[in-house]
């Protein structure tokens, strides 16, 4: 009773941007996962075996452990984590059909261990905790944790990554860049702009660009 707004969803937890198409579950391992890349400048070719540990909730409920198409790779722990070491990037153009059925996708999918780990069990099922392990062909072990993912409001993109995750969107669409870019420019300055309706037809998908 008396609860509504009290407090609205939009500031307590918070808006989430997913930066990835896939189940939300997925994120936290992909988001550290694209932080150890980054950091240690992780080349494919160096890749021996990556063990995923989360709780038995995500194991069971990413449940393609071995997907053959784009829908089942969004659920696929395996399928995240082997692209982003293969590409660098999960983006719609990612998730198809055509990339999960890549002998190189499917020889990366192998080497990856998704588990039950005790230590995410134990942090409880209101967290996505997954514990990464990367074992180097070169015997080098690189480890990583997180229980939020990029995008959340524990970790929240910044206006640029929204940027990129949009501009991103609107070239699958096949939107002209400059229609992305007048978008992306008006919605820099919503706050102070006169006329919200000059939004609207700017999104339309017929607009011109």
């Amino acid at each position: 009773m008396n609860r509504l707004g009290q407090p609205w969803t939009f500031a307590d937890p918070g808006v989430s941007l997913k930066p990835y198409p896939s189940g939300s579950l997925t994120h936290p391992a992909m988001t550290e996962l694209a932080r150890l890349i980054q950091l240690n400048n992780i080349q494919p070719s160096q890749v021996e075996k990556v063990d995923v540990g989360a709780n038995h909730n995500m194991t069971t409920t990413l449940l393609h452990h071995n997907p053959k198409t784009g829908l089942e790779a969004k659920f696929s722990m395996e399928f995240c984590i082997a692209i982003l070491l293969l590409e660098r990037k999960a983006g719609l153009s990612q998730f198809s059909d055509k990339v999960v059925q890549r002998p190189d996708v499917r020889e990366m999918i192998r080497k990856i261990n998704f588990y039950v780990d005790p230590q995410a069990e134990g942090a409880g099922f209101n967290k996505m905790t997954s514990i990464l392990k990367i074992t180097l062909k070169n015997g080098k072990v690189i480890t990583g944790q997180a229980s939020f993912g990029k995008g959340s409001p524990a970790n929240p993109m910044s206006f640029d990554e929204a940027c990129e995750k949009f501009r991103e969107c609107a070239e699958f669409a096949e939107w002209p860049p400059a229609k992305t870019e007048k978008i992306i420019a008006f919605v820099k300055t919503l706050e102070s702009a006169p006329d919200m309706s000059a939004l609207t037809p700017v999104l339309s998908s017929s607009a011109a660009g």
